[in-house]
């Protein structure tokens, strides 16, 4: 009887992390989708799609607090240990970085819609937009890590994340000596590099979500160490 009330309880905890996952997951397609259509806008100069994803973000808020109140209830109730704890806590991490990516998606939007779209060249669009089709790239390795717990996939999003900065370094030179030629366009050029900014602090996120999965499955803390590849 015991040890059917154990097995009960295994499978009930293993039911519940598998609903909050999939909770992450969905919160990781809605943050997705509204930096593809960031990214669109950005060539396009679609500025309804700014508006849907200035205006949509309480959708990741919600989902966000949704995930948070699952993870305390089960902390308080079942005070898990060891691997249970550290997916628990890490999902707690995850969710968080996700809606600053929601964030950060939303304050490029507000950027563009401000001056950028008409007021520079394609080419420089062009250019954000590979550094922002590189993040997104990043983002999906990162949830197929996550939906798999795969810390291999982890370390190549790690990886990702060093070109991507490596990346927006160049961008801004581009955007620097752009501005150098063409002074009067200051105020926009200003708007599209805080964009570029913006997108390599999700990589940032993206790269944190990635250690804390590596963490959750292999119990090894790989931030802040200079080989993590």
């Amino acid at each position: 009887m015991a040890n059917d009330i154990l097995q009960h309880s295994v499978a009930r905890f293993e039911k519940e992390i598998e609903e909050i996952k999939g909770l992450v997951l969905q919160t990781g397609g809605a943050v997705e989708q509204r930096l593809s259509r960031v990214l669109t806008a950005l060539v396009e100069g679609d500025g309804k799609l700014l508006d849907w994803v200035a205006d949509s973000d309480r959708d990741v808020n919600i989902l966000e607090m949704e995930v948070d109140e699952k993870c305390v209830s089960i902390l308080a109730r079942r005070q898990p240990v060891a691997r249970d704890l550290r997916m628990v806590t890490g999902i707690m991490k995850i969710i968080t970085d996700l809606e600053r990516i929601g964030d950060e998606s939303e304050r490029i939007a507000h950027l563009m819609k401000d001056s950028v779209l008409d007021s520079i060249p394609k080419s420089m669009a062009r250019t954000v937009k590979h550094l922002g089709s590189n993040i997104v790239d990043m983002l999906r390795n990162m949830l197929d890590s996550f939906a798999r717990l795969d810390p291999e996939l982890a370390r190549q999003v790690l990886v990702q994340d060093k070109d991507v900065d490596e990346e927006y370094t160049a961008v801004l030179r581009q955007l620097m000596t752009y501005l150098m030629q063409e002074p009067r366009y200051l105020p926009h050029v200003m708007n599209i590099i805080w964009c570029a900014r913006s997108f390599e602090r999700i990589g940032d996120h993206i790269k944190n979500i990635a250690e804390y999965t590596i963490y959750m499955v292999e119990a090894r803390d790989v931030r802040h160490k200079k080989s993590r590849a």
